[in-house]
């Protein structure tokens, strides 16, 4: 008898049987690990190389056709990259790439998609996995593993040619079909040449293009391809079916997601009206209209050609299977929707920049507010402040510290009916320069810009700068004046980046007319400037730069200011006086300058040209100041002296002259010699066994360069931009040559028919380094002189460095 249910207590059985079973899980899994722990460790393997070769029928290496980088990125099986390789390997040694068979077959089958892409159908690609016998083990890791080579064998075989070629326009009896067959010529693909599918979706592109250009809106392409793999021929027929459709017109616009904008002003924008044969050019236009307003995050025309296909009835119906053409009354009208997402109409940019040049070293604030369709005419208040601070050294490194900032006001408004553009501004300016020369500057001006072709733009403008405190170089005086004038500028843009330029060609051409309603200056001023850009191999570009400058000046004497001048002027050399004649007669602000970063990067900035030498001193004062006292009975004042210094300057004579370099070496070496004879005698004072410690420089003069700028300037550059794309796709390398010239005036033969000593340019050459931006480039250039003349620029060293932002030109 067996015991039935209930003849034993149920909960016995239960935990009988479960110590029963948790022995045996644990015998078992006791068991495995001792054989894991009897198992010999397997080196981690690493793949350390890939690489690839060709192979015939006959097993022969040959080349091959395919690039290894398009090979390289079919496969999962990489190399470990070098980084890798000394961090994560060396250190902790966890980066394993064992791959399995099933990864290599993967492998293979993407090797294969990858021939027949480009054409080759009979591609038979294997690999082998081999182990480097150099290193099986690197010694100097934490955690030893074991180098990999992956070969890739490919036997390529021959490329299919297209044998047939053939394309059918449905219907036949196509009213312009004459018309359709010229945009097919000259096609991606062509009968007898090699056959791919990119050349294959890249002619069936282009009909559509070619055809919509045509305003065949609804044209559709289809394909067909026939490959015969045999090995010693393969050929391809290609078979392409063209519908072109009806012709189509704009239809319809309709705005979507504008709120603020109305929708009066975007029509005036926008170059394509209702009934206008449809052109795709046209809606890329105003795309690009809408996109330079900055009020759009997004702006996006969308044709609708499916609702259009899907009528069945009217212009725009073509029966799917009809033979023969029905002509249709008018064109088919397709609508468009426009779709607009606004942006935030005002917005604030703050950022900091600084100057690094052997003559000025400056640090400074940007703050820009932006404020958009402000009146609700699509115009822009803009307000820029530059605050900033200004490092000017002399001989001795010494620095004259100052404020250098500029702050400006501007309104601008388009006149969409003739697609112009007006406005004003309103500009303060306070020029922190060497010694006491600074000055201020206020200057309204109002513009208008009207566009005469698609790239050629014509400026004018009108004017004001009021002057305060403008120091002459040579005298030490300092004048306020109202200088007014007109300017007319044109210009001609036909490159095809204005931040990075690969191609095209710049020019523009600046007037400047100044006196015509009075005042004290009355100039004539003209610069042309010619810019090239040209491609080259491997994506180096040649760039170019001409740029000229001439003005014609005089000054507007009173009978009392031009005796006064007359009688101060009896006393000095004709070559000075005639020198002081063309300084006084045009205005600083107006004259051309040349060297610094984005010129002759040779000199520092704006002092190639020229120059204008002064000596600073501290002169001690004595003040007495009178008190009330009280001695004794007695009250009466009592005189304490106070010590003082003021500061005098001195111009050296001879500025603009080749021989004032050498006036200006000789008294900087006479302040020298004054500064180290004051160390030396205090040293000397001092009691025995005392040091003076960090005493600086005990005499207070200094030499300071000042330039004066010219008024006849020419200006070259030569640059070679080359990419640096194998490092990273945003450096980039330039190497150039920059010549230049500043004169008083222009003039070939000096007075004793000798060629004029500042005639001869400036020269330098160097190179530098780029890092793109999307919104420009920072670039460190450094120039070395040619030919350095230290008589006509005293002070500069032989090299300059510049850190600056944006491309030279």
């Amino acid at each position: 008898m067996f015991p039935q249910r209930g003849d034993f207590p149920g909960p016995q059985i239960h935990h009988r049987c479960f110590v029963s079973v948790l022995c045996c899980v644990f015998a078992l899994l006791s068991g495995c690990a001792t054989i894991k722990t009897e198992n010999k460790r397997k080196t981690p393997r690493v793949i350390w190389s890939v690489e690839f070769e060709g192979r015939n029928d006959r097993g022969q290496k040959v080349p091959l056709k395919m690039s290894q980088s398009r090979l390289l990125q079919a496969i999962e099986n990489v190399p470990t990259p070098r980084l890798v390789r000394w961090t994560r390997l060396r250190l902790t040694g966890r980066f394993s790439l064992e791959k399995s068979r099933r990864i290599f077959k993967s492998d293979l089958e993407r090797v294969k998609q990858l021939y027949r892409y480009y054409g080759y159908y009979n591609a038979k690609p294997r690999f082998v996995l081999e182990e480097d016998k150099t290193t099986l083990t690197y010694e100097n890791a934490y955690r030893n593993y074991q180098r990999s080579k992956v070969i890739l064998y490919v036997n390529e075989g021959k490329r299919v040619t297209v044998d047939k070629l053939e394309i059918d326009i449905q219907p036949k009896n196509h009213p312009q079909i004459k018309e359709i067959k010229a945009q097919l010529r000259k096609l991606a693909l062509t009968k007898g040449g090699f056959f791919s599918t990119p050349d294959y979706r890249l002619s069936k592109g282009q009909i559509q293009k070619r055809l919509q250009d045509l305003s065949f809106a609804l044209v559709k392409v289809r394909g067909q391809v026939i490959v015969d793999k045999e090995p010693s021929n393969p050929t391809a027929e290609i078979k392409l079916i063209v519908r072109p459709g009806p012709r189509c017109s704009f239809g319809g616009l309709q705005f979507i997601g504008n709120k603020r904008v109305k929708k009066e002003l975007l029509r005036y924008l926008i170059s394509f009206k209702k009934g206008q044969l449809y052109k795709v050019q046209a809606l890329i236009d105003s795309q690009r209209v809408l996109s330079a307003l900055g009020l759009f995050s997004t702006q996006d025309f969308k044709p609708q050609l499916d609702e259009v296909r899907k009528a069945r009835s009217g212009p725009c119906y073509v029966p799917p299977d009809s033979k023969r053409y029905r002509a249709s009354k008018g064109l088919c009208p397709i609508p468009i929707k426009l779709e607009l997402y606004e942006d935030q109409f005002q917005s604030i940019k703050v950022g900091a920049g600084f100057v690094i040049d052997g003559q000025r070293n400056q640090i400074q604030l940007g703050i820009n507010w932006t404020w958009l369709h402000v009146f609700q005419g699509l115009d822009t208040l803009t307000l820029d402040a530059k605050p900033g601070l200004a490092f000017l050294p002399d001989i001795f490194r010494q620095y004259d510290v100052g404020p250098d900032a500029t702050v400006s006001l501007s309104f601008k408004r388009p006149i969409l009916s003739i697609n112009a553009e007006y406005g004003a501004r309103l500009l303060y300016r306070y020029a922190s320069q060497v010694g006491s020369a600074d000055f201020q500057t206020l200057s309204p001006s109002t513009w208008f810009s009207l566009p005469i072709l698609k790239k050629l733009n014509l400026r004018v403008s009108w004017n004001v700068e009021v002057a305060f405190g403008v120091q002459n170089p040579l005298t030490l005086e300092r004048e306020n004046y109202v200088l007014d004038y007109f300017e007319q500028q044109l210009v001609l843009d036909l490159r095809d980046d204005i931040l990075r330029t690969t191609k095209g060609i710049f020019f523009s051409l600046s007037l400047q007319e100044a006196g015509l309603f009075g005042g004290k200056f009355s100039y004539f001023k003209v610069s042309p400037e010619f810019r090239f850009f040209i491609p080259l191999p491997a994506g180096m570009v040649l760039a170019g730069r001409l740029q000229y400058g001439l003005m014609f000046s005089s000054r507007n004497f009173t009978p009392e200011e031009q005796q006064e001048v007359s009688e101060r002027d009896a006393l000095l050399a004709p070559e000075e006086r005639r020198v002081l004649e063309i300084v006084r007669r045009s205005p600083l602000t107006q004259r051309f300058f040349t060297g610094g970063a984005n010129s002759v990067r040779g000199g520092t900035a704006r002092f190639l040209g020229p120059l204008a030498c002064q000596i600073r001193s501290q002169q001690p004062l004595t003040q007495g100041t009178t008190s009330t006292g009280r001695v004794g009975n007695q009250t009466g004042g009592i005189v304490r002296r106070i010590g003082q210094r003021d500061s005098v300057a001195r111009a050296v004579p001879g500025a603009g002259q080749r021989y004032a370099g050498a006036r200006c070496q000789s008294e900087a070496a006479e302040v020298a010699r004054s500064r180290f004879g004051d160390l030396a005698s205090r040293r000397s004072g001092l009691p025995q066994g005392v040091y003076p410690g960090s005493l600086g420089i005990p005499s207070d003069a200094v030499l300071q360069v000042i330039p004066m700028g010219g008024e006849h300037l020419m200006l070259g550059s030569l640059e070679l931009r080359i990419p640096l794309s194998f490092i990273l796709s945003s450096f980039g390398a330039v190497l150039f040559v920059d010549a230049g010239l500043v004169q008083l005036v222009p003039r070939i033969f000096n007075d004793a028919g000798e060629l004029a000593e500042d005639l001869r340019p400036s020269v330098s050459v160097g190179g530098g380094i780029r890092y793109h931006l999307s919104f420009g480039a920072i670039r460190v250039d450094l120039a070395w002189k040619l030919f350095p003349d230290s008589l006509r620029y005293p002070l500069q060293q032989g090299f300059e460095v510049h850190l600056s932002f944006g491309e030279s030109f």
